[in-house]
């Protein structure tokens, strides 16, 4: 994914620097020097983030300076700067900007060809980028059509050598979408075309083993699990994806369980990473996206919940709940001020690293959606308030919690298994870069660095991190049962939410859908069976809470995809160690010996750090 994009940078900026060498003026060489520059920053915002928040800076002002009226960078060069803006923006979680920004690099490449030709490598890298944003978006419908024009236009040219990675990666990914909305026979469909239109070269492991668990999903027939087995067994011996190994390894239960797992003879720092990797794969179940999507975790999952224990923030979907907005506000006060100083904050359903939220008083937060169309729905949530803080800081718990779905077992004896969750004592505190000033009203960035908590925003070097041990230590200073109070309050919520999300799935509430659809903010009880899931492969979730002064803890969402990829040597540890846990749960679910899976125990692991826990 990442080679991929960095391959779309370096076509961008290869047409890019071609353009302005060849028409700019010597009196443009500072402009010239700044688009260059742009370009440099968005190439290097791969390796760390803040380099994409300069080039963000940058690149309006480079696109909107003109001269006598035109834009100032030549046409040739305009597909290439704002494909290169577009990079930028991904990387600092602005999908949405960023869709517009590639379909307008499109618009000007169409523009720059005089007559119909020939998708080029830079055209399909450019739609490719397109199709990545709409997907981390939840607009699968969408993503999918552009994956499959990608297809289809290679397919239309016979595939040549050069395109075959596009064709292979945007197959891949059409597919993927479809398994994302629960479409098992499209995505199988979609392989199939795949391998009629690349018959005689060699077979693709990953696409292989995709349609190998197609297979095991879309029917029980005897048939298809040896189809299934034969693929799983050629993509287990050539795909480096740990996840196909696996399901292969499952299969053959019965035959396996003394025998050591394939990948055990491998570095043990590698594979943590690799079973990590198998969190963000396609396969896991597509209902989470009730968890995952902050609306529909709001409007579908929480408010299902018992009330009489509040252990989630207000909440409206604007603009359609202005109204409501507006009365809850009016009734109420903070320490004698007026209601519209109230601090709001506004949640895009599909951000992720706190990418997407944005502060607004109650006041902004009216004038913005009192007359805004119906199909930009957010979630406007209330800010936890007074918060607890550490060391003058607002902070928030990552709390990781690993989840197996209900289904049958892969093994021939077909053993009905039983959704369960486990709840990691692992986790970590995460704190603002900003000291916390309650009275300092606004909306700008020093003022998001005062609530922001995730390491994810810019390179993660401002904001620190702990594990829960120094909470622990923080929580016991003023009194010895306050984190046991705290862990019990946090074990119940999950309790309350995994439970009420289980049963909802379980009684057909719960389907997989496009998260992109506008107004799709409520679920309808479905007469359909839910989608069949993989129950041996673990999902890691991410529930993240943040304290008041009372100590209590808030759920402000759930990640469906939190990041394992450790950004420092204290978050490694926490990483590692859930993601060995997770797959020592995994490896007893079917039931594997754990003791042969000790040879791949990351270097600082104690203990096995899950409880499980009985959904409610």
């Amino acid at each position: 994914m990442e080679s991929a994009k960095r391959s779309t940078i370096a076509a961008a900026i290869l047409l890019l620097t071609r353009a302005t060498a060849m028409v700019t003026p010597s009196s443009w060489s500072s402009f010239v020097s700044q688009a260059r520059v742009a370009s440099q920053l968005t190439e290097r915002a791969n390796i760390d983030p803040s380099y994409a928040t300069e080039a963000c800076k940058l690149w309006p002002s480079i696109l909107k300076k003109q001269t006598n009226g035109i834009c100032a960078l030549p046409l040739d060069a305009l597909p290439a700067a704002h494909a290169l803006y577009a990079c930028a923006l991904t990387r600092i979680g602005r999908d949405k900007d960023a869709v517009l920004e590639y379909q307008t690099s499109l618009e000007f490449l169409e523009k720059c060809q005089t007559q119909p030709s020939e998708m080029s490598s830079t055209e399909i890298e450019i739609r490719m980028g397109l199709g990545k944003s709409l997907q981390r978006l939840l607009h699968y419908y969408k993503a999918k059509s552009v994956f499959l024009e990608i297809a289809s236009r290679c397919m239309d040219l016979g595939v040549p050598e050069p395109l075959y990675p596009y064709y292979a990666e945007a197959a891949k990914r059409a597919a993927l979408c479809c398994v994302r909305l629960g479409e098992v026979d499209s995505a199988i469909n979609v392989i199939n075309q795949f391998e009629k239109t690349t018959k005689g070269k060699v077979q693709e492991p990953e696409v292989a083993g995709m349609k190998g668990i197609l297979l095991l999903l879309n029917s029980t027939s005897t048939l298809n699990r040896a189809k299934a087995d034969c693929l799983l067994s050629y993509a287990s011996k050539n795909s480096v994806s740990i996840l196909y190994k696996w399901v292969h390894y499952a299969m053959q239960r019965t035959q396996t369980q003394s025998r050591p797992f394939m990948i055990l003879n491998s570095n043990s720092e590698d594979i943590t990473q690799w079973l990590a990797e198998v969190n963000n794969s396609a396969f896991d179940d597509p209902c989470l996206h009730f968890l995952d999507d902050k609306i529909l975790l709001h409007t579908t999952v929480l408010k299902s919940i018992d009330e009489s224990i509040q252990f989630y923030p207000e909440g409206f979907v604007l603009p359609g709940e202005i109204s409501m907005f507006q009365d809850h506000c009016k009734e109420k006060t903070i320490d004698g001020g007026v209601w519209e100083k109230r601090r709001w904050m506004l949640k895009d359903r599909s951000g992720y690293g706190s990418h997407g939220n944005r502060i607004a008083s109650a006041k902004d937060v009216t004038t913005m959606y009192i007359n805004a169309r119906s199909d930009e729905s957010v979630l406007c949530q209330q800010i936890v308030h007074p918060p607890m803080l550490i060391d003058g800081r607002k902070f928030s718990l990552r709390i990781y919690v690993v989840y197996f779905p209900k289904g049958i077992s892969l093994s021939m004896d077909d053993v009905h298994m039983e959704a369960e969750v486990y709840l990691s004592t692992l986790g970590l505190v995460k704190f603002a870069s900003d000291e916390f000033v309650d009275d300092d009203i606004g909306s700008t960035d020093p003022i998001e660095n005062q609530y922001m908590t995730n390491s994810g925003r810019g390179d993660g070097r401002l904001a620190s991190q702990h594990d829960l041990t120094f909470l622990r230590n923080v929580l016991e200073k003023k009194d010895s049962l306050s984190y046991n109070k705290l862990w019990k309050q946090i074990q119940t919520v999950i309790q309350r939410v995994m439970g009420r999300y289980i049963a909802l799935r379980c009684d057909g509430s719960l389907t997989a859908h496009d998260g992109g659809d506008s107004g799709c903010n409520t679920v309808k009880k479905s007469n359909s069976q839910p989608p069949q899931c993989l129950p041996c492969i673990p999902k890691i979730l991410g529930f993240d809470f943040m304290m008041d002064t009372s100590e209590k803890p808030w759920l402000l969402e759930v990640n469906r995809f939190p990041g394992l990829r450790p950004r420092s040597s204290m978050d490694t540890t926490v990483k590692q160690c859930v993601v060995y846990d997770a797959w020592l749960a995994a490896a007893d679910r079917i039931g594997y010996q754990k003791e042969m899976m000790y040879a791949i125990r990351p270097l600082d692991y104690t203990s096995f750090s899950l409880i499980k826990i009985k959904p409610e």
